[in-house]
């Protein structure tokens, strides 16, 4: 579809400031962290793909030993400064004395990020919600912290309640070679439940709750309590989709479910919100509109058949054996 024109300017970004690397630190974890072993060889695996995927797990195991980079966009009077953190993305939004965060990281980051925050002369104390786009450990984790220590109101999708109330992900389909090496590690993340004080089930308009204007809207796909938050011409997507390890385009994601369904959640999220013109990510990014819509092009052209969209039933958390005290 064709975007339509806008009258404000187009968001700038600053160049991303990186705290140096810290030296590796214990991470406290529910079950053992398993070794990354790659798949049986083939011919196909063989290839280029697979050696560039190597050299991405090599590249996402070394970012996570480091401490916290920030990248900051400006659009108009908003002001996003992304801060991550073992390459998950929080976004803390700002518009004058408002300021709300989208996805609040690792439980075990949290004090790390509360350390960057004020490092970036924003007061945790302040925030006036932390919006969990979904309930997996590496979004969703973080938010405890700032309930607990600020009184922090949480938005969460209706649909999400079990994977919060029991700090469980629910099933992860990898999307290839570099998803599956990790997805033992990812599915079996935990951490502490965390009850939400907004369940928002189709929408919710942000300033009566954070102070910030702004909506916040239910697109399941990723989980079926997936939100989106839209912010004048800024979006932030979950994992929806991610950026690319390297430039700025829109990428599938490591982990979903049914592909066919994300082309056409993308397709949905282009027509609901034709303002947006930059999305922020859970992982890498931001995107711009375009790549967006270009990733919704390959889907749709890769998944031609797709179903139309239905309403399924919950995907249940993965058990796992009780948390070792």
């Amino acid at each position: 579809m064709n975007n339509p024109p806008c009258s404000s300017p187009a968001p700038t970004v600053d160049a991303a400031a990186r705290v140096p690397c810290a030296p590796p630190r214990a991470v406290s974890r529910a079950v053992p962290r398993a070794p990354l072993r790659a798949p049986p060889a083939t011919a196909a695996r063989a290839g280029r793909s697979s050696r560039l995927a190597l050299a991405a797990c090599v590249g996402l195991t070394a970012l996570s030993g480091c401490g916290a980079s920030v990248a900051t966009v400006r659009a108009g009077d908003l002001t996003v400064r992304t801060l991550t953190l073992n390459y998950n993305n929080v976004h803390v939004v700002q518009r004058g004395a408002h300021t709300v965060v989208v996805d609040a990281g690792l439980q075990g980051d949290a004090a790390e990020l509360d350390a960057a925050m004020r490092a970036e002369g924003i007061d945790p104390a302040k925030v006036g919600a932390v919006i969990v786009t979904h309930g997996h450990a590496d979004h969703a984790g973080g938010a405890r912290w700032f309930k607990q220590r600020y009184g922090t109101k949480i938005i969460a999708g209706s649909g999400d309640q079990p994977l919060l109330r029991s700090g469980r992900n629910d099933k992860l389909c990898s999307t290839g070679t570099l998803a599956s090496w990790q997805e033992d590690q990812h599915q079996h993340a935990t951490y502490t439940p965390v009850e939400a004080d907004v369940w928002v089930g189709t929408s919710q308009e942000l300033a009566p709750v954070a102070g910030l204007a702004g909506r916040v809207e239910a697109l399941p796909g990723h989980t079926q309590g997936s939100l989106v938050v839209l912010v004048g011409q800024l979006a932030f997507v979950g994992d929806l989709f991610r950026g690319g390890l390297v430039g700025s385009s829109a990428v599938r994601h490591l982990y979903m479910c049914d592909l066919a369904a994300n082309g056409r959640d993308l397709t949905e999220l282009l027509a609901r919100w034709p303002q947006a013109t930059t999305f922020f990510t859970g992982h890498f990014g931001p995107v711009a509109r375009d790549e967006v819509v270009a990733l919704a092009a390959r889907l749709r052209a890769e998944f031609p058949k797709a179903s139309p969209k239905q309403t399924l039933p919950p995907k249940p958390a993965v058990p796992l054996p009780p948390r070792a005290e």
